[in-house]
């Protein structure tokens, strides 16, 4: 079936395939931020803490990354042109 119909199509019908698989899980994390706004904004009493509580995060976790990666000896340089 595949030489009847030709290799360029099911590669075109494998990409559009991912292409919707792919936005299906992006769309939902794509709605968080405004989700987690629209929660804050109807709650007064938790009003602009979320944000420092998500930026403190993201410090903290990438801290931890970088000293987990200073412990396995990773070479932040490693990447060049062979000599």
């Amino acid at each position: 079936m595949v030489a009847e119909v030709g290799v360029w199509v099911v590669y075109a019908v494998a990409c559009g395939n991912g292409i919707g698989v792919a936005t299906s899980f992006l769309l939902p994390w794509a709605m968080l931020p405004d989700t987690i706004d629209d929660s804050e904004l109807r709650s007064v009493s938790t009003k602009h803490h979320t944000t420092l509580l998500v930026s403190a995060a993201a410090s903290l976790w990438n801290a931890l990354i970088c000293s987990l990666l200073a412990l396995s000896c990773w070479h932040i340089n490693g990447c060049g042109a062979p000599s």
